[in-house]
């Protein structure tokens, strides 16, 4: 990763981001940021397992917080507001590069987007979708970044060729489809399954991206090294315990696994394209 180095330092200026002097962890409490791909309040309720099975493991406070967007977790995360991170795998590959955060694990399932049109709108093909509207989540978001790639590899340019739409959350794409006000949307896999019958009745799965790695836990590396091995240590059995049986099932994370090399290396071409978009007015 460190290729990227040198075109990072005039974004770190654009975006006037600066490390936290390193503190103890035992005079603070230990912020666990989460990316904003849910509403605050169903981010709280689903991690609120995590802050007390990490404040059992570790005898220190937990805070949970996130941000109003990705552009600002991301600000918030290499500012260095946060000393755990769940965050977007190609957010956590940078993070790691630019401000030293230490690996924890990544959600075991792989992270696919599947690209969703009306089951009577006449569209056939990925390239059917061209003059049309897409709806997408965050312009930051891994998912975003896979669907557009999805889009280039049937021959249509994003912005150009096809009409993109942003949304805040995972989930709005598919209503914006459902509206009328978009032909495509490309969301998390499996986010139709969940949404309500008579919305799935009237939508269908044309295509899905490439999978990546999902999201990830970073940690500070501003810690104390025994705290972050136990930090560490911890989340990876968390999946054993009664708190993270919970928080797996209603995360749909499917338990966590230590992050590899080889992983950060996969991510690499969507951490370059990342940069080129918050390099972008």
């Amino acid at each position: 990763m460190r290729r990227i180095l040198p075109g990072f330092r005039g974004l770190l200026a654009f975006l006037l981001l600066s490390l936290s002097v390193a503190v103890p962890a035992a005079e603070q409490t230990l912020v666990l940021g989460i990316l904003p791909y849910l509403n605050a309040h169903k981010l709280y309720r689903i991690y609120l397992p995590v802050k007390r099975y990490l404040e059992q493991q570790t005898g220190h406070p937990v805070s949970l917080a996130t941000a109003p967007g990705y552009r600002s977790f991301l600000q918030r995360t290499e500012r260095g507001d946060y000393d755990i991170v769940v965050t977007a795998p190609h957010f956590a590959a940078l993070a790691e590069t630019v401000s030293g955060f230490r690996r924890i694990g990544k959600a075991q399932p792989r992270l696919r987007g599947e690209l969703v049109v009306r089951s009577a709108g006449g569209i056939d093909r990925v390239e059917d979708l061209r003059g049309r509207v897409v709806a997408l989540p965050d312009r930051l978001a891994i998912i975003s970044l896979l669907g557009e790639a999805l889009l280039r590899a049937h021959g249509l340019r994003p912005g150009r060729d096809v009409q993109l739409r942003h949304t805040r959350a995972v989930r709005q794409p598919l209503l914006l489809l459902s509206r009328g006000q978009a032909d495509g949307a490309v969301t998390v896999a499996g986010t139709l399954d969940e949404m309500p019958r008579h919305l799935q009745s009237r939508l269908r799965v044309l295509a899905r991206t490439e999978a990546v790695p999902h999201l990830m836990f970073m940690a500070s590396g501003r810690l104390d090294p025994a705290l972050r091995a136990r930090i560490r240590e911890a989340l990876l059995q968390f999946d054993q315990t009664p708190l993270g049986q919970h928080f797996f099932r209603e995360s749909h994370l499917g338990g966590l696994s230590p992050i590899s090399d080889a992983d950060m290396r996969e991510l690499e071409p969507h951490v370059e394209r990342l940069i080129a978009i918050l390099r972008q007015p």
